[in-house]
């Protein structure tokens, strides 16, 4: 299970890009770490994500409600 702390670090090693469009987030990450990452975002557990699909170097994440997308935008830039 990933702490607030690990999925900080998973962030800052690994996540190159982010964008987001109503209650899709996308995660651009370096190739070959889309799927750790997404399995971090799975293990925190923000109520929010309903879950997160991960290939090799992006992650989408669904949000919802859609209104929270911006909330949950902005916490995942904190972290990078």
């Amino acid at each position: 299970v990933f702490s607030q702390s690990r999925l900080e670090r998973a962030f800052q090693d690994s996540v190159i890009g982010i964008d987001h469009s109503l209650n899709i987030i996308v995660i651009r990450t370096v190739p070959g770490l889309a799927q750790a990452v997404a399995y971090a975002i799975d293990s925190i557990k923000w109520p929010e994500i309903i879950g997160t699909v991960g290939g090799d170097d992006t992650i989408i994440v669904v949000v919802k409600p859609p209104e929270a997308a911006g909330d949950v935008f902005a916490k995942f830039r904190a972290l990078v």
